[in-house]
């Protein structure tokens, strides 16, 4: 199958970070806002995922969101990645959300 991205890799990657926001807004019980930037270090360490990963993720979203210069496919790539661990426990601590297709590329 072939896939015809419309988005650019920083565009993408944003839309990742939002969605995970929006998934730990709303399953998480936390407050609104910037939650995975506030509470990066505490949410990866409940997660099992390596902080320095969940840092690395980071510095990805602000490069993409804040910077003129465009994410390479490898940097999309690793973020991607990191995000698909997050996807994953969520859907695994949210069962209900196993059988929901998200309806966006990431």
């Amino acid at each position: 199958s072939y896939r015809i991205y419309y988005l650019n890799n920083n565009r993408r990657l944003i839309n990742q970070y939002v969605l995970l926001n929006k998934l730990l807004n709303r399953y998480q019980l936390t407050e609104a806002g910037n939650v995975y930037h506030k509470k990066a270090a505490e949410i990866a360490i409940s997660y099992g995922i390596n902080v320095q990963l969940s840092y690395d993720y980071i510095h990805a979203v602000e490069k993409a969101s804040f910077s003129n210069e465009k994410l390479t496919c490898e940097s999309l790539n690793q973020a991607t990645t990191v995000f698909r661990m997050y996807l994953k426990e969520i859907r695994r601590r949210v069962p209900f959300l196993s059988k929901i297709k998200l309806l966006i590329k990431y």
